[in-house]
């Protein structure tokens, strides 16, 4: 009975909303930084450069429909090297921790959760509010 209750308690913690997603995120394992704001409909993470200076948009992620929290899109850790399609799955900050996006991608498929081997795993945590803005695009 006590399993069922904490089960149950466990699935009724808010998930944060992709509107959460605006700010500064920064990756430690691989010390990259975003700046991640609307662009359109969707998110663009604009790459600091090692000065924090506003580099290309790296990031681009769109909510999967029917989700909480669950994005898609693609990444570009280098103009040279192949891009990446990712998921990300935004997660609620906790008590001493800040709130954190989790990305898993290949250059070549869209990421399966469960499948042995995944190209690209990183977590970025949220620092501070986003001072790049991605440029609009211009058709």
């Amino acid at each position: 009975m006590a399993i069922c209750l904490l089960l149950s308690s466990a699935s009724a913690l808010p998930q944060p909303a992709p509107a959460d997603l605006t700010g500064r995120w920064t990756s430690k394992r691989l010390g990259m930084s975003f700046d991640i704001t609307r662009c359109g409909a969707d998110w663009c993470g604009v790459k600091l450069g090692p000065d924090k200076s506003c580099g290309p948009v790296a990031l681009r992620l769109a909510p999967v429909p029917q989700t909480a929290g669950e994005l898609s899109g693609s990444l570009s850790i280098d103009p040279a090297a192949q891009t990446y399609m990712v998921r990300a799955t935004l997660l609620p900050a906790s008590v001493g921790s800040a709130q954190t996006l989790r990305l898993i991608g290949n250059p070549n498929a869209p990421p399966q959760p469960f499948t042995r081997i995944i190209q690209f795993h990183d977590v970025l945590s949220r620092v501070s509010d986003a001072m790049c803005q991605a440029e609009a695009k211009v058709t």
